[in-house]
């Protein structure tokens, strides 16, 4: 049985006249996405330094006593608060390994303390803890490399030493 061009059954991936369907155009894609998903990080972080640029703007007003300045401040914080909330949950989350310090202390971010060990983190604050990281290797290889005859090796040194001296006693 021959297919026909009237035939309902008939699809347009069999009509070689055709062709391919023409895709639906990206800007109404991402108007779709944009509804459904809410703003992109892009549009976050300007709404973000936006808010921020009239925050500073009204520091003067504020600080001379303005009630109108002072409220608007408020809301503006609050504003801020919020869409720096939501750029923090839309980031990935990233599995971090952290070292031992060469202190020996944990790394701390905020209130978090990080001892050494395996952690999942948000994308932003494994950033800023790879940089911690990054900056206490740079300091303990800087501290190694010293010229002269010693070498100072902070805490584990004073400790070696120490029980040094205790075992000629």
């Amino acid at each position: 049985m021959a297919k026909h061009k009237a035939d309902p059954l008939f699809s347009q991936e069999e009509d070689d006249t055709r062709g391919p369907t023409p895709p639906t155009s990206s800007a109404a894609q991402r108007a779709e996405r944009i509804k459904r998903d809410g703003p992109t990080r892009r549009q976050l972080r300007a709404k973000l330094a936006e808010l921020t640029e009239e925050y500073r703007m009204l520091g003067g007003e504020a600080s001379a006593g303005s009630g109108a300045a002072l409220q608007r401040r408020m809301e503006l914080a609050r504003e801020m608060r919020s869409t720096s909330e939501l750029l923090f949950l839309r980031e990935p989350d990233v599995e971090v390994m952290v070292p031992r310090s060469t202190t020996g202390h944990p790394f701390v971010i905020n209130d978090k303390k990080y001892h050494p060990g395996k952690y999942v983190v948000k994308a932003s604050v494994a950033q800023t803890l790879l940089h911690m990281i990054d900056q206490n290797r740079k300091v303990e290889l800087d501290r190694l490399r010293q010229n002269g005859t010693e070498i100072d090796l902070g805490t584990i040194g004073e400790k070696a030493k120490y029980a040094e001296i205790n075992r000629e006693i």
